[in-house]
């Protein structure tokens, strides 16, 4: 197994985002700082510095869950990271109030964008047309517009949901449509449509009594969103964007919130990651089945050769191009253990970033 080293380990890894190209992995880390990786060779490339320690500091109250958060994250992290689509420009978001523009081929800071407060900059998302950077803010309760080119706020939407205290994943969903024109921004029960680039609401419906999770089909023709929709009760639902309908609704297996959710390049299937380390995969195709939804696993673990291109898929699904019908399954870090050892995981992922390759095989390396 080749050795990655241990000094650009010893803190946490918090973020990442694969560049549109899947050559790249950029990892924001406990330490502010934020590290380039080349996915085939493992090896890192280059180290972005210049988050600083968090900013926020509350007066403590024992009784608040808010401070109990803000004190769990001692000096704070890199929170979030985004590639530009054509891969040249990182964004990213941390405890500092800022969010600062990488150019990815030198590593240089080439600007900073101030408008947050109360220290966490929970998401950053990018439009498909790279012109406009989407932003969350964890506890000021803001989403911001910013023109990339100039690094100028064009809108801000004031009162959105806040952080879940408790679950840094909850309740930090944003999704540009695919033609740039409007953000979807999940506001506790309800999803709100901005207009891009000012901001304006368009329309918004409730859809769970948290959204944690945004997606749009690649036609921009669906939305996917998960949820908490009760007492340990969650779903993934598609919806109609022309009819503001929902199509289908999916019961999860293991009954917790989708944080993460995309579909496949044919508007067919929606991949979804579950909280638990869970990874299920749904045929959600209206026009055959409307009102249903199918989970097409979990199904036996296949032979090795075909183990390995599963995960693969898990973690790096820009290679993987449309699902087909063999590596249509639910699977975990706890399956693959139970199938085949954990070494025989470890070997089919050395070529992988150390921290991708222990959170999809499992424990410490160390």
């Amino acid at each position: 197994m080749q050795r990655l080293g241990t000094v650009r380990f010893r803190y946490a890894a918090t973020s990442l985002a694969y560049s549109p190209d899947g050559k790249t992995l950029a990892v924001g880390g406990s330490d502010n700082h934020i590290r380039l990786f080349d996915a085939v060779s493992g090896k890192e490339i280059r180290r972005l510095t210049g988050h600083q320690a968090r900013t926020f500091s509350p007066v403590q109250d024992n009784k608040s869950a808010f401070d109990a958060l803000v004190g769990s994250v001692g000096k704070g992290n890199v929170t979030t990271v985004a590639f530009s689509p054509d891969g040249k420009l990182l964004a990213s978001g941390g405890w500092d109030d800022t969010i600062r523009l990488w150019d990815v081929a030198s590593g240089k800071e080439t600007r900073q964008l101030h408008g947050h407060s109360n220290g966490m900059v929970s998401t950053v998302a990018i439009s498909p047309d790279g012109k406009y950077l989407a932003s969350r803010g964890g506890n000021d309760s803001t989403v911001r517009l910013w023109d990339l080119a100039t690094g100028l706020q064009l809108a801000s939407q004031a009162k959105v949901q806040r952080i879940n205290p408790w679950r840094f994943n909850r309740d930090t969903a944003l999704a540009f449509s695919p033609d740039s024109s409007t953000l979807a921004v999940g506001d506790g029960k309800v999803i709100q449509f901005l207009e891009v680039p000012t901001g304006k609401a368009r329309t918004q419906w409730e859809a769970h009594g948290v959204c944690t999770s945004l997606a749009y089909s690649p036609d921009g023709k669906l939305l996917a969103t998960g949820g908490v929709d009760g007492k340990d009760k969650h779903s993934l639902r598609v919806w109609d964007l022309k009819t503001n309908k929902e199509l289908v609704r999916c019961a999860l297996p293991k009954d917790e919130p989708p944080i993460s959710l995309a579909f496949s390049p044919d508007n067919k299937s929606v991949a979804a990651v579950v909280e638990e380390d869970d990874m299920h995969i749904f045929d959600v195709a209206p026009a055959s089945r409307p009102n249903a939804c199918t989970n097409t696993g979990p199904r036996a673990w296949p032979t090795l050769p075909m183990a390995k291109r599963s995960l693969r898929c898990a973690v790096r699904p820009s290679v993987c191009g449309t699902l087909s019908a063999a590596r249509r399954r639910h699977w975990s870090s706890r399956d693959i253990n139970q199938e085949f050892p954990r070494s025989h995981c470890r070997r089919m992922a050395s070529s992988w970033p150390r921290v991708v390759r222990t959170s999809v095989c499992g424990g410490d390396e160390r």
